[in-house]
């Protein structure tokens, strides 16, 4: 009985390990979600971390995850230059 209420306890963990992982949100949900339709134009001392931060005001992702999936939607390197245009998610 004892090794049923482990096995069943260790089953439940997992499970809810799985879950957790299974929403975190990654770069393609960023892409997917939102609309790509805005065009910001790199002002000098700008980063695309400072970008994503901004765009990411309530919060809902990853900094990280949002420069990423900018640098993927634009084919960017992770070095932006005063005058580039990048596509943004629209807010």
């Amino acid at each position: 009985m004892k090794n049923l209420v482990a096995i069943i306890t260790v089953i439940v963990v997992f499970a809810a390990i799985g879950y957790a992982f299974s929403t975190i949100p990654t770069v393609s949900d960023i892409i997917e979600d939102a609309e790509w339709s805005e065009t910001v134009t790199v002002r000098s001392g700008e980063t695309l971390w400072s970008i994503a931060r901004r765009l990411n005001k309530n919060g809902k992702y990853d900094t990280r995850l949002i420069v990423n999936a900018i640098e993927e939607v634009n084919d960017t390197d992770p070095i932006i230059r005063p005058g580039q245009e990048l596509i943004i998610p629209a807010e």
